[in-house]
């Protein structure tokens, strides 16, 4: 039995590439969290945070919300996590990312800790810049590609992939460390989300958490009013319909129309509420899309 202080312990023979609970003192744990972790050793700490990342995919919401998500977000959030540590954290998600989850959790809750992780390196700085520029794409990549659209389910909880590939996104876009560069990749990852695929209408907060990347990245951006025109016209564009007007005969083009004009309206509100000139360059673009729209 390994044990730190406070009486936090994980079995020295756990597998800490598993989700194995058994190992973990979960009573002890959340004693633990009570305190900022200040009663668990540093070894025991990493350890555990290892093991409950490999719990993110778990079936039971209980234990993938509430004790690993839950409780990673506090570790990562205490300031207690070492760089040795979030370099780990960070190859062990991006190898969850990469692994088959036919059971859908593990994916977005993954991304949600990725998220977790740049922000602490926004906080604190421990990525180099080549590390954080692969983040970057890594999560833009994941928020590109992603086709499941699945929201709550009463029986199952969340599988949020848009939501928490955006949460990923928000995180980076915080970091003043980013170039230009990256922000264009943030817009254009979740540009390529905003009227969402397959029919899919967004009732799960998916367009507000989208939202906040895109505009976080533009409060640090350069951008001038006609770039903005250009990147607000291609959220808009309708294709494959020649026009919008043409939604009004299909219920997947009606999604899409729901989608997007939700997503320039919240843009619409936050910049309207701010006076950050970054932001009010953005106006005139959405403005003028908006008035295009049936």
């Amino acid at each position: 039995m390994l044990t730190g202080c406070g009486d936090v312990s994980v079995q020295a023979d756990a597998d800490p590439a598993s989700c194995d609970l058994a190992s973990i003192d979960r009573t002890a744990l959340a004693a633990a969290q009570e305190t900022g972790f200040d009663t668990i050793d540093t070894i025991l700490f990493n350890r555990t945070a290892l093991t409950l990342s490999h719990c993110l995919g778990h079936p039971d919401p209980a234990i993938r919300d509430e004790l690993a998500y839950a409780t990673l977000t506090a570790m990562l959030r205490s300031g207690k996590a070492d760089p040795a540590l979030l370099l780990s954290l960070r190859e062990t998600l991006y190898n969850t990312l990469d692994a088959p989850d036919p059971d859908g959790f593990a994916h977005p809750f993954a991304a949600l800790i990725l998220s977790e992780v740049a922000r602490v390196d926004r906080v604190t700085p421990y990525l180099s810049a080549d590390d954080r520029q692969a983040m970057v794409a890594r999560a833009t990549t994941f928020l590109e590609s992603e086709t499941d659209y699945r929201g709550y389910s009463d029986s199952d909880g969340w599988r949020h992939n848009i939501a928490h590939g955006a949460d990923w996104l928000m995180q980076l876009a915080l970091n003043p460390a980013l170039t230009d560069d990256d922000r264009a990749l943030i817009y254009q990852a979740v540009g390529s989300q905003v009227q969402a695929g397959g029919g899919h209408a967004y009732i799960h907060g998916e367009t507000e958490r989208l939202a906040r990347p895109y505009l976080f990245a533009a409060m640090r951006g350069t951008d001038a009013t006609e770039l903005w025109t250009e990147r607000v016209t291609a959220l808009a564009d309708p294709s494959p319909l020649e026009t919008w007007n043409d939604a009004f005969q299909s219920e997947a083009d009606l999604a899409r129309l729901h989608n997007l004009k939700a997503f320039l309206r919240i843009l619409l509100v936050n910049i309207g509420n701010s006076e950050n000139p970054a932001l009010q360059a953005m106006q005139p673009a959405i403005l003028a899309t908006m008035q295009t729209l049936p």
